[in-house]
Formats: structure tokens, sequence, C-alpha cells
């Protein structure tokens, strides 16, 4: 069995769900850890992100590339939500006074 080693450290839990199912996609094997301990109620994610994808080595680049790829599709969508139908303008920031 190959060695695993940190590779990413993901912000959250929907990153890591949403990472796993790509990796899954890919046949890349990995291991997803989550930094949570209910002793400390989670404060070490609050300090160090959610947790990490530790994999074999010879996959670090390509698991970072599709890391990247999740979370500009995080972004994209959380813009998308944020935007009124039919209001190309962006998400809305409230009135505005002359």
């Amino acid at each position: 069995m190959p060695k695993f080693e940190k590779i990413v450290v993901v912000n959250s839990q929907i990153e890591a769900k949403i990472l796993e199912g790509v990796l899954k996609e890919h046949d890349i094997p990995h291991l997803i850890k989550s930094y949570h301990d209910s002793a400390y109620d989670g404060l070490f994610q609050a300090q160090k992100g959610w947790g990490h994808v530790a994999a074999p080595v010879e996959y670090k680049e390509e698991i970072k590339a599709l890391y990247r790829g999740v979370q500009e599709r995080i972004l994209i969508d959380e813009v998308e939500l944020n935007q009124e139908p039919g209001n190309d303008d962006g998400p809305d920031k409230g009135p505005t006074f002359a």
C-alpha cells in the first residue's frame, strides 16, 4: 500500500464532500481527515481549516488541480445564488441614496 501524505487543506465539509466525489470519479486513492475534536467543539477547524485530504504523492498535482476546480465551482454557485432573477448587476447591495 502506498504511503499517504497531506495534499490539501479543505475549508468546509461541503468542499470535502464534493472533492471526495471528484476523487472517486477519477479513481484516486485518498483519505479525508476532519480536524473536528468534540472535546474542543471544533476550535481547531476554525483555526486550521475543516480538515485535509491525504493521498499518495504521485497524485498531488492532480488533486490540487481538482480542488481548485471545486473551489471555483463553489464560488460560481454562491454568486449565482446571490443574484436576483433578471438582474445581471450581481448581488443586491441594498438601497442606494442620492
